[in-house]
């Protein structure tokens, strides 16, 4: 039997703390050293902020923590599906970079704080794509074993990575924040706000073998052992090269020919980059990066979150993100 997927308790929060385009500009100056590298860099100044409409950023205060945010939002996000804690069979968490808790699962201390049971826990890290890795993987539990809600936790805290080196090296570094986003995906369409319908994940052919031993290597015992075999196959479609098309590819591999192109949007993972241009030619698209910044593996989430803040959301929502030209993904929902 054909199982169906659904999505509910979808919820993104950001940390409180904001840093403006202006307070960055001379933060970015004392880290490099010299005003005259900032200029030759990001323009007289800082032209570069306005050319790709950055404005500020949420971070994290000292008072703050990712993980704090990140339990928060997984409150947030049982409240909102009116399930109950002990319902939650499996909690997923995706992050870019490595957890400041050596040893310790994100997702396992989310389970703890929400006093969570026998909960199966399970964490993914592989740059800003980690969210649609989670999200396969829990597409592939409950289509093939009895678990029937899932809870997926994305955050990232990059605000961290502000430093000489990888000003250096990535030109985009400075406009990375912080922030997370949640949602359940369930067997049970009752509160539900959207069907998932269908996941495209793409990768690089050079970094193919890193993901699928990274991603599946550590799977518990108790989830069923076909899990592995298909997860490694599934989804899978190399690229030699980073190419700004292959976003356009994940879209048109999403957007069914009967869509109606008024009732759909594009939300996308928050970056100022040519990937976007090419799909505003052809499509409606919705992402927060002027107020947020870059917010990692969470930026997917987070959007979805936030589209419907201000707005009604339209019949069909494509979500699409990558991360630094390894991987690309994507998912459709339909509008329940």
């Amino acid at each position: 039997m054909h199982k169906q997927i659904y999505v509910k308790g979808i919820n993104g929060d950001l940390p409180k703390k904001s840093l403006e385009a202006d307070k960055l500009k001379k933060e970015i100056i004392d880290i490099i050293g010299t005003e005259k590298i900032f200029e030759d860099y990001y323009g007289n100044k800082g032209q570069y902020f306005e050319h790709v409409n950055f404005t500020s950023k949420r971070i994290l205060s000292e008072k703050d923590s990712l993980i704090g945010l990140m339990i928060e939002s997984a409150r947030k996000t049982v409240e909102k599906s009116m399930l109950k804690t002990q319902e939650i069979d499996v909690i997923l968490c995706a992050y870019g970079g490595t957890p400041m808790f050596s040893g310790w699962l994100y997702s396992a201390i989310i389970a703890n704080e929400l006093g969570v049971n026998n909960v199966r826990t399970r964490d993914f890290s592989g740059s800003c794509a980690s969210v649609f890795f989670a999200i396969e993987y829990a597409m592939l539990l409950l289509k093939k074993t009895n678990i029937r809600h899932v809870l997926i936790v994305a955050g990232d805290n990059l605000s961290n990575y502000l430093t000489k080196y990888n000003i250096s090296k990535y030109k985009n570094i400075p406009t990375y924040g912080d922030g997370v986003g949640s949602f359940i995906l369930s067997l049970d369409g009752v509160n539900s706000s959207f069907q998932l319908t269908k996941l495209e994940i793409m990768q690089n052919t050079k970094f193919a073998n890193l993901f699928v031993s990274e991603r599946f290597k550590e799977t518990s015992d108790r989830f069923e052992k076909e899990i592995n075999s298909v997860a490694c196959s599934s989804n899978m479609k190399a690229f030699v090269t980073e190419d700004p098309q292959n976003v356009c590819k994940i879209a048109d591999k999403l957007v069914e020919k009967t869509d109606d192109t008024h009732d759909l949007i594009i939300i996308t993972g928050n970056t100022a980059s040519s990937r976007l241009k090419l799909l505003k030619e052809s499509y409606q698209i919705f992402d927060t990066y002027n107020k947020f910044g870059h917010v990692g593996t969470a930026d997917v989430i987070l959007n979805l979150h936030m589209y419907n803040v201000d707005k009604a959301y339209p019949r069909k929502i494509i979500v699409i993100g990558w991360g630094v030209g390894y991987v690309w993904g994507g998912f459709s929902l339909l509008r329940l």
